[in-house]
């Protein structure tokens, strides 16, 4: 019964450990984040445009959201102003 409870305890915790792929990812997005940030600081007009792209990446329905946004302001409400 002991080694049950240490295979399961070892289970559980085997999932609690950070990943290190994803732990340099974060990393990496936090790096781009402050870079953007500072571009935005400092005037830089495209870096909102970038932090927004980087927003939706991870989530579709938003993209598709923000993006219908995008031509409805280009194009009036109606969305097909030519």
């Amino acid at each position: 019964m002991r080694l049950e409870r240490r295979l399961a305890k070892l289970e559980t915790t085997r999932d609690a450990r950070p990943d290190p792929n994803a732990t340099a990812n974060f990393a990496a997005l936090a790096a781009t984040l402050d870079r953007l940030a500072a571009r935005k600081a400092a005037g830089d007009e495209t870096a909102q445009a970038e932090i927004q792209a980087l927003a939706l990446a991870g989530n579709p329905s938003a993209a598709q959201a923000f993006a219908l946004s995008v031509l409805t302001r280009k194009h009036g409400a109606g969305g097909n102003d030519h």
